[in-house]
């Protein structure tokens, strides 16, 4: 994989904040299975998704009421893209649940609890 650095899309940061949803705060690790598939599927690194999950964690009044911060290093379009999903949730969600970044499955049928996620990814639970 290059290591030229790609910028992130909107449509990537919906992918993504549609799994923020879904996975714990904890569970940003570029080892969790789920993120080396998004990231494969999104020609990336799992390194990369873990340290933007984590840079949209910073934006996260949720977690900054429970004294927890992800990295400092989200983006002008990070923070954008924050409020336009929080803003239009009821639509954006679903928008983005149906984004796939490859040909397969949908990515992102992810229930609550995340354990549940592992037959629909074929993935084996962690």
């Amino acid at each position: 994989m290059s290591t030229t650095r790609k910028p992130w899309s909107r449509e990537e940061l919906l992918i993504l904040l549609n799994l923020y949803e879904k996975i714990p705060f904890g569970k940003f690790d570029q080892g969790n299975p789920v993120l080396v598939d998004v990231a494969r599927r999104m020609e990336r690194t799992p390194g990369s998704v873990a340290m933007k999950l984590s840079n949209l964690a910073s934006l996260d009044a949720r977690l900054a009421a429970r004294g927890i911060k992800g990295l400092s290093g989200a983006s002008a379009l990070d923070r954008d893209v924050w409020n336009e999903f929080h803003a239009q949730h009821e639509a954006l969600a679903p928008e983005s649940e149906a984004m796939s970044p490859a040909p397969g499955p949908p990515l992102l049928c992810l229930p609550k609890p995340m354990a549940k996620a592992w037959p629909l990814l074929s993935l084996p639970p962690p």
